[in-house]
Parts: C-alpha cells; structure tokens; sequence
C-alpha cells in the first residue's frame, strides 16, 4: 500500500488518506447543506490555531462552501498530548498593540493579522459572548468574500457591527495598506487568507515532506 512519511516521523497511509477525503467530503455536504454552521466550524479552526506560542513552541493544532477560497490541507498531525486551551485570539475591543502582541505570539505577522481578520466576512456577534455588541459584521454573514474590508472603509451601518479590533486596522499605515488591497481586490484577499489560514492552522506542526514509497 502506497504511504506518505510525515515530517513528524509517522506513517501517513492510503487507506488513512482515504478517510481525510471521506471525512472532507462528509464536511463539505454538511455545510452545504446548512451554512449556518460554517461560521462555528471557522471559529474553531481559529481558537485551535490560537493556543500556539511561537516563542516556546507550544500548542497550536494537533470553507470553502461559502465561497472562500480553497485551503490545502496536509494530514499526520498528531494527537495533542493533553488539553491546550492557554493559547487565546484578540480581546474585541483591543487595540493596534493588542492585536500585535496576541498574533505575534503565534508567529503571525501584519498581513496576516489583517487578512484573517477578514474571517469575519462570515458570522455575527452576539451581546451574551460579546457584551455592547450584537449583529452580523457584513450584509450577507453567511457569504465569504471581500465585503467585511469594503465595510470597514465605510461609514458605520445600522445594524452591522464594527468591533474596536476590526476598526483598529484603520489606525496604522501598515494594517491599513492591507484594508485598502483587500477592500479593492476580492482575488488578492482569497489568495493572501489561503496562504495566512494554511499557515495558522499549521502552527506547531510539521507538514509532511510528502515522499510517498510504495
């Protein structure tokens, strides 16, 4: 049976390679399906990622169907050794340093901070999680595509939400360099939050050097 060596040093196998696609699959129609949930399933992918500590080297991790951008994934990470929940993502209403030094943390820099934060082109706040807010960041929280920067250049809308952190991006020449590309171009922001959501989602992991024997 054909298998892949990991860069951790494990086996990835065919048949284990079969039950990613299959799992992908199963995950795709169920978002499909019901896309009020893609918003929770990218939530998550982000609070896993947060746990991670660039300086230490711990934590970290162990859609597509809205109309976002195409992620690779690379199986054969391993399983955690114990829960990792130190690790946090920005406090809402954080500043330009705040944002710096949680994304920093995990080894993220300035485009990075600004390209995921247009994540929230899906979801919506709410005032129990959240207190002094509550809404949807953009028209359509259920769509993924570039309107959450095209948003926050605008004045602010009844019924849309803007959080401090969001309107932070706006503050420094740097950050708001990134707002202004990804307000004006849709591909550029697809191709920057695949390439900045891969790399979240692989901190303090080794991808695979993908050598497959047979």
């Amino acid at each position: 049976m054909a298998h892949t060596q990991s860069g951790s040093g494990h086996i990835v196998d065919g048949e284990y390679l079969k039950q990613i696609e299959g799992a992908r699959r199963d995950l795709h129609n169920l978002l499909k399906d019901n896309k009020q949930f893609a918003p929770i399933v990218l939530r998550l992918a982000f609070h896993d990622a947060g746990t991670y500590d660039a300086s230490t080297k711990t934590g970290g991790v162990n859609v597509e169907v809205t109309g976002g951008p195409h992620i690779p994934f690379v199986p054969g990470r391993p399983d955690a050794p114990n829960q990792q929940d130190s690790g946090a993502l920005p406090n809402p209403n954080g500043d330009v340093k705040h944002l710096r030094d949680i994304f920093y943390r995990m080894g993220l820099n300035d485009r990075d901070i600004v390209v995921l934060s247009g994540a929230h082109t899906l979801g919506r706040v709410h005032k129990d999680r959240t207190p002094g807010f509550d809404g949807p960041f953009t028209e359509d929280p259920l769509k993924f595509d570039n309107s959450y920067f095209i948003g926050l250049r605008k004045a602010d809308t009844p019924g849309l939400v803007k959080l401090p952190t969001d309107k932070a991006l706006l503050e420094e020449p740097v950050l708001r360099r990134y707002v202004q590309i990804y307000a004006q171009d849709e591909k550029t922001f697809f191709d920057h939050y695949a390439q900045s959501h891969k790399k979240m989602s692989e901190l303090g992991f080794n991808p695979p050097r993908c050598h497959v024997n047979a």
